[in-house]
Parts: structure tokens; C-alpha cells; sequence
């Protein structure tokens, strides 16, 4: 699951193993107690989403919007939402199976898991990785990209129409038009997108790596899921993750310098 944070509301947003939708929960007391988690109207596989907040208030959703691909993790999207508005009304498409737009795996059973975003310097850094754990990926992208600007929609009186917005934290993604059915003017503002995402790989610079946790062959070494928090100073991270896939939580480890180093707390 992630979370979204506004003020004392925090929004938790979850895969469910039963069905691809994602399960929300809402908490009005920053987390002391919860709603129960119902399905949502967003489509989702059994795959773990990553969710936030931009700088300039958008809340953002990281994750395969698909309801019919078999379980499938692909493609990866971000859906985004006007600046504090709780619904998102646009999604973004990061990554697709088949690219010739990335040096990393391109064919048609590729697919992508546990996205992490961290905004710096104007654009988004996501982080991903293939579900076989074979290949790592990080794109781009320019957080200008992603606004929503689209004109108020006006009722007979020639005022904003508020009587469509959902209740739910989520919105189902609008289904797209096919490519070749699409205006020129959108099709236009697809290439300024794809154009602007960028895949590095990371995986051998060590520099910008810090370990936390070394794994091993055992059954109790396999370290996964792993979360972090930054707190509003800027400098405090509280990172938990759990053993096993999908196995126990309970280690955890904190930092004092945004990351930089981290020390496990359970080991005190």
C-alpha cells in the first residue's frame, strides 16, 4: 500500500488480492484510527502502488492502471489530480512493455513493480523494477508535464459544474482513444510526454546507493517492500520494510540526513 497526506487526512491506497481494483481507506486523525478499506473505482492489479504529493499540491499515483490484463504489470502510469483536489483526472503513461524509447527490457512480457517517486530539482525521479527482480529502471520526469489545466466544465448557468466530482479518492482513468483515431493536437501532447520521460540505469553506480539491509540465500534473509517516510525537516527518514515477500514487517531504520546514512532501529 501508499499514502497520501493532507493535513490530518491521510488516503492509504492498496492492491487487493481478490480483484483488480484498489482497496481505500481514509484516516481523519493522522492514522490513530481508520475507515475500513473498500474497492475503489480505480483499476489495479495485484501490484504494489506509490503514491504522493508534488510541491505544487498535485497528488500523484504511480501504478499499472489495468483491470482485464491478467494480472499483468504493465503498462505503468501515473495518474495525477488538479493542485488539492483529492481525485486524480488524468493519467500519464511512464512505461509500456514493447519501447524503443529505453535501453532497459523491451518485449511483450515485461512488466513493472514496486514504483518509488521522489520529486527534486523541478522533475520526478521513479524508480521501478521488472517483477522478476532482473532489471531496475528509473525515468524522468519534469513535473511541469504533468499539469492539469483542462477548462471548467459550465452548467446552464454558465457556472462550474461541481456536481461530477467523486466522493471516492480515486477516479477511473478516462479510456483513452486509440492512436490513430486521436486529434493531431493530442497526439501532439502524447509525443511532448514520451519525449520527455528519460530511463537511466542505476543498478552500477554505487555512489548513489546506501545500503540498509544485506540479503542472503536463507529464508529469513530475503529483505522486500521496503517504505520510507520523510518527515517535515527535511533531514528525519524513518525507512520500514518486512521479511519475505509479503512476509512480516518489523525492521526499521532512520536517517538524520535525508538518506545519506541510515541506522536500524531494531537492532537496539
Amino acid at each position: 500500500s501508499s499514502v497520501i497526506f493532507y493535513k490530518n487526512r491521510i488516503t492509504n491506497i492498496a492492491r487487493y488480492g481478490q480483484k483488480a481494483v484498489a482497496l481505500v481507506s481514509t484516516s481523519n486523525d493522522f492514522g490513530r484510527t481508520w475507515s475500513a478499506a473498500v474497492a475503489s473505482n480505480m483499476p489495479m492489479p495485484t501490484s504494489k502502488p506509490y503514491a504522493g504529493t508534488l510541491r505544487n499540491g498535485q497528488r500523484f499515483l504511480v501504478s499499472p492502471p489495468t483491470a482485464d490484463s491478467g494480472g499483468r504489470r504493465s503498462p505503468l502510469t501515473i495518474a495525477v489530480g488538479k493542485p488539492g483536489e483529492p481525485v486524480f483526472s488524468k493519467v500519464f503513461l511512464i512505461r509500456n512493455s514493447v519501447s524503443d524509447q529505453t535501453s532497459g527490457v523491451s518485449a511483450p512480457n515485461a512488466d513493472f513493480s514496486y514504483p518509488y517517486a521522489v520529486e527534486h530539482a523541478g522533475k520526478l525521479h521513479i524508480g521501478y523494477t521488472h517483477k522478476s527482480h532482473a532489471a531496475n529502471e528509473l525515468a524522468i520526469v519534469p513535473v511541469e508535464s504533468l499539469r492539469v489545466d483542462p477548462p471548467a466544465e459550465r452548467g446552464r448557468e454558465g457556472k462550474a459544474n461541481r456536481s461530477t466530482q467523486a466522493t471516492s479518492a480515486v477516479r477511473p482513468a478516462p479510456r483513452a482513444r486509440p492512436w490513430q483515431n486521436a486529434p493531431a493536437d493530442t497526439q501532439a501532447a502524447w509525443i511532448r510526454h514520451r519525449d520527455a520521460l528519460h530511463a537511466i540505469d542505476l543498478s552500477g553506480d554505487t555512489t548513489r546507493q546506501v545500503l540498509i539491509a544485506r540479503g542472503g540465500p536463507g529464508p529469513g534473509d530475503y529483505h522486500a517492500h521496503p517504505t520510507t517516510a520523510l518527515l517535515a525537516d527535511s533531514k528525519t527518514m524513518f525507512c520500514v520494510w518486512n521479511i519475505g515477500h509479503g512476509g512480516h514487517a518489523g525492521p526499521m531504520a532512520r536517517s538524520d540526513d535525508s538518506g545519506l546514512t541510515l541506522k536500524r532501529l531494531d537492532d537496539t
